[in-house]
């Protein structure tokens, strides 16, 4: 497993500099997709090894989730497509985005 530590995002401390917030979307064969909330890593290739031992865990595994907006899930290794990771600023730009169109379309 990862040695880089994390920091999550309700922690009180400031991310050490040098360090980002990152967000892992997870999407599913199935195509759901699950982003979680961010977490402070000293950089995104850290994160991103992270991600590589969680597509490698056993097939049975699970893995838990909080997701971006606060929610809680669980998903089985073996249904994982794949695992991305982004800069949190990324996916806070796209869900900002996501909300004005929404509330355009009523």
């Amino acid at each position: 497993m990862s040695k880089a530590p994390i920091i999550p995002v309700e922690s009180d401390q400031p991310l050490p500099d040098g360090w980002i917030w990152v967000v892992f979307q997870f999407v599913t064969r199935g195509g759901a997709v699950i982003d979680t909330r961010p977490e402070g890593w000293p950089k995104i290739d850290d994160a991103t090894d992270r991600a590589e031992e969680l597509m490698n865990l056993p097939l049975g595994k699970t893995l838990r989730v909080i997701t971006f907006e606060g929610d809680g899930g669980v998903i089985r290794v073996s249904e994982l497509e794949h695992i991305a990771v982004f800069p949190a600023s990324k996916i806070e730009a796209l869900y900002e985005q996501y909300k004005k169109e929404a509330e355009g379309d009523q």
